[in-house]
């Protein structure tokens, strides 16, 4: 749900659906992906950590389940920008952006979007997230100590708008939703709550209404992350217990389809979205329909275009399905044989106690 509120964001302000508040606050749903995540990584690998699984090993999971497929992407606008007829080294975008884009170094320079997967910035402030993981996991005190002064030094940087080089507001949002995220698993474990099916429903219901709220209404942004942050961490907690029908309705296959293409819907759809925006306005531009690009318009993509307002949420509709085809199949075909490569190469490496005394969740 978060990636396709994050897709429909980008598509700008489009139609029906790009037009809601909540989407238009979409940009916000990253964060969840990254208490996601905390709470994730915590489940799967804190306690393996503990008990002696290698860290480089870890990290090289983390690698190869994030990397193969944003290596596709960037060789997607690559080759993109070759069959437009620009010279793939030369212009605004040129060697240096796509060096940084492949160094997963975009989530540390500020206010500096990068053509070649502009959505990667997340995943290379998450990659950071996983090293701190690495190191403080097992740590005991002193472990928590250090997870707490980072934590709130982030929380501090990002609220009073420090965006600096290195240590911006991207890496702060990740560090902070994602040390909500390890502390939402400690609460996840110790909570011993009713099994009522009715009343789990109505709490499932409340908790994403009051994540859409405070997504769509609050206003001041350093305050607003934490607020949203926040919510989004009694979300997981919650459906985590999985009791609820609207759990039910998420176990359904095509939420579960949908959860799975996540990450490829997240990493592919702006390349889908620049593709058609671009082939659209050339082709209004060959017809001559200047009246079909709204004069002034700042914006890439979809808000240079006006074709009315229900043709552009059948536009919207159509190219989000594009999107999901496209990560059906960049799943299948380079996420997950990228994942399943990792992990062959990690057990010839790794700590193989660790299983056994640290189930995953």
């Amino acid at each position: 749900m978060a990636a396709v509120i994050v897709m429909f964001f980008h598509f700008g302000d489009f139609g029906l659906i790009s037009g809601l508040p909540l989407v238009r606050a979409g940009y916000i749903a990253v964060d969840f992906f990254f208490v996601l995540s905390g709470f994730v990584i915590a489940a799967a690998y804190g306690e393996r950590l503990a008990h002696g699984f290698s860290r480089a090993t870890f990290m090289f999971l983390r690698f190869g389940r994030l990397y193969p497929l944003h290596i596709a992407v960037i060789a997607g606008f690559a080759a993109a920008k070759l069959l437009s007829g620009r010279s793939l080294f030369e212009g605004s975008h040129g060697a240096g952006y796509l060096l940084r884009a492949v160094l997963l170094l975009d989530g540390y320079i500020p206010n500096d979007p990068n053509f070649y997967n502009q959505a990667a910035w997340s995943i290379s402030v998450e990659l950071a997230a996983y090293l701190a993981a690495a190191l403080l996991f097992g740590r005991r005190r002193y472990g928590i100590a250090a997870a707490v002064a980072i934590w709130l030094v982030s929380l501090a940087g990002y609220v009073a708008g420090i965006d600096a080089p290195v240590f911006g507001e991207m890496l702060q949002r990740c560090l902070v939703g994602f040390g909500l995220g390890v502390l939402c698993l400690g609460l996840y474990r110790r909570l011993a709550l009713p099994q009522a099916i009715r009343l789990w429903s109505a709490v499932e219901a409340m908790v994403l209404v009051l994540a859409a709220a405070l997504m769509a209404l609050l206003r001041i942004e350093g305050w607003r992350l934490l607020a949203c942050d926040l919510s989004f961490a009694v979300a997981i907690v919650v459906f985590a217990h999985e009791r609820g029908w609207l759990s039910r309705v998420l176990r359904t296959a095509p939420m579960r389809a949908l959860g799975e293409w996540s990450y490829s819907i997240y990493m592919v759809h702006l390349l889908v979205s620049a593709t058609v925006s671009q082939s659209l306005l050339r082709i209004v531009a060959w017809l001559g329909r200047d009246d079909l690009v709204r004069p002034g318009s700042g914006h890439p993509g979809f808000e240079t275009l006006d074709f009315g307002f229900w043709p552009n949420t059948l536009v919207s509709v159509i190219v989000a399905a594009i999107c999901i085809a496209l990560a059906s199949q960049t799943y299948r075909l380079i996420e997950e044989p990228g994942r399943r490569w990792a992990k062959r190469k990690a057990r010839r490496r790794g700590a193989p106690g660790a299983e056994a005394t640290a189930p995953t969740l």
